[in-house]
């Protein structure tokens, strides 16, 4: 899956599994082009009036733009190598309250991992997770916002001044400061980071006695706060699927040893999981409280939040790697990037 590939090499091959009489007749939506640009689009984000993304081309930037068009601003950028000689490459975009947060990649003999972050105006760019501390590759099932913090996986805790059995740690930027949230103890064979929203983290992870466990914790309430909301024998094979979160439901991918490929909802405060289309893996899982949105291949697809019917076609022509840390949407549209003659674009298509 896309989610386990270097973004530094990855293109736009990918899934070719088509959903075989599953997906839903109705037309696909025209994208209108917002903004063209020579440089690969790794990720976007998006609030009420803006859009930003990160873009690897001549140089490594952080970018944005007013959603109803304008003038592009550069609030961060990178040489596409460094001074020792690694190739670098900004990765995903996470955003809390005015604040954007983003991975910086450096390649060399090894891939080393940090987290950015910045002020949405601009400003001086500042590291908050040094390189070697999180899991590598580092993408959104390593780290992400969710409870208000900016929480991540961590191998190496050290360096965050905390104790050295955290495995999950969060940020709490208005002191500046990371702090256990979830002990090795609790999953000490993996941990992955499934979603997260205004309270929450959301967890997935394998346990001493090898159950797949399902969880969550508030960042603010510490450790002490975390719940188990679902655990099944056996292992999961798809752990590094992002998931998407709304206020009803949990949504997660599965793919068990030797079974079919599912799309799955879990009641958000816990109990069995709906089990909502078999389909192949897609990337980019996200909800609105609607809708359920998905990419696979180079189309994006919507079902219901509730589950039933068919998926449907939203759009087509979506440029995958843009995809893998979850689809910037906000309350009308899907924003996605297309790659079109050898340049790149961020497109809009309604939702």
């Amino acid at each position: 899956m896309p989610t386990r590939r270097s973004f530094l090499t990855a293109g736009l091959g990918g899934l070719a599994a088509l959903y075989a009489g599953t997906a839903g007749a109705r037309r696909a939506e025209a994208a209108s082009q917002l903004v063209v640009t020579r440089g690969q689009i790794n990720h976007i984000a998006v609030d009420d009036e803006t859009l930003f993304w990160t873009e690897r081309g001549s140089m490594n930037r952080l970018r944005s733009m007013p959603k109803g068009g304008g003038q592009i601003t550069e609030l961060a950028f990178d040489p596409l190598r460094d001074r020792q000689g690694f190739f670098v490459n900004y990765v995903h975009l996470q955003q809390l309250d005015d604040m954007l947060y983003w991975t910086r990649q450096r390649v060399g003999f090894a891939d080393h991992w940090s987290i950015q972050t910045m002020g949405k105006g601009g400003g001086t760019a500042t590291s908050i997770f040094p390189e070697d501390v999180g899991i590598n590759p580092m993408y959104l099932d390593g780290w992400r916002a969710g409870g208000g913090q900016i929480a991540a996986i961590t191998k190496h805790p050290l360096p965050l001044s905390i104790v050295s059995s955290t495995q999950l740690a969060g940020f709490d930027s208005k002191k500046a400061k990371w702090a256990e949230l979830i002990d090795i103890a609790t999953f000490p064979k993996k941990l992955f980071i499934l979603a997260g929203d205004d309270t929450f983290v959301y967890v997935r992870g394998v346990t001493a006695d090898g159950a797949t466990e399902i969880g969550r914790i508030s960042p603010f309430d510490g450790p002490d706060s975390y719940e188990t909301l679902y655990s099944t024998r056996g292992t999961d094979a798809d752990l590094t699927e992002i998931g998407a979160v709304d206020k009803t439901a949990l949504y997660f991918w599965s793919r068990k040893n030797g079974g079919s490929d599912t799309l799955n909802a879990l009641p958000i405060d816990g109990g069995n999981p709906a089990r909502y289309y078999t389909l192949p893996l897609g990337s980019g899982l996200t909800a609105d409280g609607k809708n359920i949105y998905w990419s696979t291949g180079q189309r994006i697809y919507r079902a219901p939040a509730t589950g039933g019917g068919q998926p449907e076609v939203v759009t087509k022509g979506v440029f995958r790697v843009a995809t893998v840390g979850g689809l910037a949407i906000d309350d009308t549209s899907i924003y996605f990037a297309q790659q079109v003659d050898g340049r790149f674009a961020i497109a809009q298509v309604p939702k």
